[in-house]
């Protein structure tokens, strides 16, 4: 499995290289699916905050729309890429 995260304006990021394991649903633990929850509601109420304020922001709220989780994927990173170009650092 391999994740990559760039910040396309500084011109930097990194590749995370390694192998995934699935966990399902039924064998999640209680605390994950209460920190998705919160997760969720933490999104929603900064939107909303957003709105009452009048500050810009998207007029829906898709994580309403966002299913609970079906299965976890967990990653040991076995390699991190610096994807940053050498002129740079």
């Amino acid at each position: 499995m391999a994740i990559t995260a760039i910040d396309e304006h500084k011109f930097t990021g990194y590749c995370l290289k390694g192998k995934a394991l699935i966990t399902p649903e039924g064998e999640l633990k209680p605390d994950i699916i209460k920190a998705w929850e919160a997760r969720i509601t933490s999104r929603l109420t900064q939107r909303l905050l957003k709105n009452i304020r009048e500050e810009r922001g998207h007029p829906r709220h898709p994580e309403i729309l966002l299913p609970k989780p079906k299965y976890m994927i967990t990653m040991e990173v076995e390699d991190i890429v610096d994807l940053t170009p050498r002129h740079l650092k």
